[in-house]
């Protein structure tokens, strides 16, 4: 965890992996999973960018393809 992530109260990071494991665990099945949003940065660096809001669309757009890259991962699970 850097400094940034314990200031804003992160705990711990999941990968594609361990996501899917707990999710078994829980006795689910993922049907499917998408990224939620692809971020090239570090936390501290949208805010300086000044990215135009298509930018912002793309990262959001791409993420679906790429969950195991992806800043967020929405794994879409049945009982």
């Amino acid at each position: 965890m850097s400094p940034s992530d314990l200031v804003l109260g992160h705990k711990r990071y999941f990968n594609l992996d361990i996501k899917s494991a707990l999710v078994h665990r829980a006795d689910f099945t993922i049907d499917k999973t998408e990224g939620l949003f692809l971020k090239p940065f570090i936390t501290a660096q949208p805010g300086r960018l000044n990215l135009p809001p298509a930018i912002w669309e793309s990262l959001v757009n791409i993420a679906s393809n790429y969950p195991e890259t992806s800043n967020a991962i929405y794994p879409e699970v049945t009982a």
